[in-house]
């Protein structure tokens, strides 16, 4: 993914990638999740000023968010 995004950095869908995978390394524990929620929800939210419409950045920003403890933001 973040190969993906050095080639083009405008590429939501690897954006939304990488915000999923954030989370699962936090939620599995192979990483420090305070760093990797954060920089989710931040690749989240980069996908969608990619891409407005894209319905997989708009799943990996609700999916951050609820995860991050921001259930009201997420589930909006």
């Amino acid at each position: 993914l973040q190969a993906a995004i050095s080639r083009d950095p405008n590429f939501s869908l690897a954006w939304a990638g990488l915000a999923d995978a954030q989370v699962l390394f936090a939620w599995y524990g192979a990483a420090d999740w305070r760093l990797m929620f954060s920089r989710a929800i931040d690749a989240a939210r980069t996908a969608i000023k990619f891409a407005p419409e894209s319905a997989e950045a708009h799943a990996a920003l609700g999916f951050s968010l609820c995860c991050s403890g921001f259930w009201e933001e997420g589930l909006s």
